[in-house]
């Protein structure tokens, strides 16, 4: 798995309710809620790799949950959200799912350009945080580290439970030592 943490508004700097769109991201005119990720796959059971965005999601949602500070925050954000985005732009601006973490697809226009759907053997996932951390400072940015630390505990977990474990052996003759590594097979769900 890959995490790629993103830092919102991080694609173009613009000031909030000016009326300008920047561009190619006009959907980070505003955050989706104070810690969003997006996660491949989890809308598609066809993908082998669906199970493991289910496990990855559930995952993340429980490490959220189990920070109040952050379920707060992102309740708070995300209802600014819908109030100031979504309700007048759905087209843009998609409905947030409920829950202690809003959890999206990719965005169309890259959906295919992320290294799980190119190499999908080697990667399961390519997951993507967006955290309103530009800037931030004291206390918010202690939130925002949280907020990413949750989810890399939450990676690690699944990475735990459903990876590929190495398997060390060690064999020795005389004056030789040989390492070599193999791997366990991988759970394809």
């Amino acid at each position: 798995m890959i995490l790629d943490g993103h830092g919102v508004p991080s694609h173009e700097w613009n000031q909030p309710f000016s009326g300008y769109l920047p561009g190619m991201f006009a959907e980070h005119w505003i955050p989706r809620a104070f810690l969003y990720v997006y996660l491949p796959y989890l809308n598609e059971p066809e993908n082998p790799c669906h199970s493991w965005a289910l496990h990855l999601a559930q995952s993340i949602q429980r490490h959220v949950h189990n920070d109040a500070d952050l379920v707060q925050k992102n309740d708070e954000i995300r209802e600014r959200y819908q109030r100031y985005a979504q309700r007048w732009e759905p087209q843009i601006f998609p409905f947030v799912t409920q829950g202690p973490l809003a959890l999206l697809p990719p965005v169309a226009r890259v959906a295919q350009l992320h290294y799980s759907a190119q190499r999908p053997r080697v990667t399961r996932l390519e997951v993507v945080t967006e955290v309103v951390d530009e800037v931030a400072e004291g206390p918010w940015l202690n939130l925002c580290v949280q907020g990413h630390l949750a989810v890399w505990k939450a990676m690690i977990e699944v990475l735990q439970a459903r990876a590929k474990k190495a398997i060390k052996t060690v064999a020795i003759s005389g004056r030789r030592v040989r390492l070599s590594w193999g791997c366990e097979p991988m759970s394809p769900t």
